[in-house]
């Protein structure tokens, strides 16, 4: 039988690298949810049949 070896790939990023990756990312998604929804409040308020104030839109008089 041919003699199979197992090769393990290491990343070839740093540590600290890969860390700043991870961190952009979690950013990332974390703005996005920010930015994301704060616009489709008024969509999901009038579906649920919020009012300005429990949305969180102040009261223009």
């Amino acid at each position: 039988m041919a003699n199979l070896s197992l090769s393990v790939k290491r990343s070839r990023l740093e540590p600290q690298t890969r860390m700043l990756i991870w961190l952009l990312i979690v950013q990332i998604m974390v703005a996005f949810v920010g930015r994301g929804l704060v616009p489709l409040g008024v969509l999901i308020g009038a579906d649920l049949s919020l009012t300005k104030a429990q949305i969180g839109i102040p009261y223009e008089q």
